[in-house]
């Protein structure tokens, strides 16, 4: 493994810690998004898109295997998310909060934006999806 894989492997798990870090207590809460919320997502984002360039440019499968692991797991609490704050629901989904807390709580900033968690689910879910399509696009498997 050379310093690219692992810098590409390390620093988005980095990014994710500190933005759980950031975030967590207005993920827990529901309480609003400040602008040090926002900017905590935004760079959290620019750090994947970043990674997700140099794994392009590497065209590094593991890489990419990796990532859509973690895009799907991203879009699958996402639309479990926006799906339970949409609908009235009385199913207990009791063991996707611990995915949700890891996956979803970097993206609290978007609240800044609209406080509301069904925007930031869907604007996520949304983000998702196309991450998940550029790297079909450019993985060629």
């Amino acid at each position: 493994m050379n310093y690219i894989v692992i810098l590409c492997l390390g620093l988005p798990i980095l990014t994710m810690a500190y933005g759980i870090n950031q975030n967590f207590h207005v993920f827990l809460t529901g309480g609003p998004a400040t602008f040090t919320n926002f900017i905590v997502t935004i760079v959290y984002f620019v750090i994947w898109i970043m990674c997700l360039g140099i794994a392009f440019k590497a065209k590094n499968k593991l890489l990419m295997r990796i990532y859509t692991m973690a895009w799907v797991l991203t879009l699958v609490i996402a639309l479990l998310t926006a799906y339970i704050n949409f609908s009235d629901t009385q199913l207990y989904f009791g063991l996707a909060i611990p995915l949700a807390a890891l996956f979803l709580t970097p993206w609290v900033g978007l609240n800044y934006l609209a406080d509301s968690f069904s925007f930031t689910s869907t604007v996520v879910a949304i983000i998702s999806l196309i991450m998940i399509a550029s790297i079909f696009k450019k993985a060629n498997w």
